[in-house]
């Protein structure tokens, strides 16, 4: 295949699945979100908090293992339909999984950084765009 097309064709297909699979891990890993949300379903229906956080955890955990297929069915299409080899998307896998790993542990060092400096982060959000609100949105909009 022509260097001419491979390369941006790769490139493309990269940051195609980057902005779909980033944009669904943006909001899954939005975790933070929903512990107030647990709450208000526990005491709305009066269930146990520990077992609705379970479902929301067991649903993430199956979104993930879901999104986590796609890539890889859309990364062997492109290995098939000759975009990029196999080692290629072993390399792209290994990089999006060492990625994400990273994001998880700067989440838990950032929350750690809250907590030692006395905010509230869940609070704090709705002012600077955490936990899918958008960056400077004052809250209640």
């Amino acid at each position: 295949m022509n260097k001419k097309i491979l390369v941006p064709a790769i490139a493309l297909l990269v940051l195609g699945l980057t902005g779909i699979v980033g944009t669904k891990v943006i909001k899954a890993d939005d975790i933070d979100t929903y512990p107030p949300v647990v709450q208000k379903l526990a005491e709305k229906f009066n269930l146990n908090e520990d077992e609705v956080k379970q479902v929301f955890d067991e649903e993430r955990q199956e979104r993930q293992q879901e999104r986590q297929r796609n890539l890889e069915e859309e990364l062997d299409k492109a290995v098939t339909d000759g975009v990029i080899t196999s080692e290629q998307k072993q390399a792209f896998l290994d990089k999006h999984n060492s990625m994400q790993q990273e994001r998880g542990q700067n989440r838990e060092e950032m929350q750690t950084w809250f907590e030692e400096n006395g905010m509230d982060q869940t609070k704090l959000s709705s002012y600077i765009g955490f936990m899918g609100k958008g960056f400077g949105q004052k809250p209640n909009q």
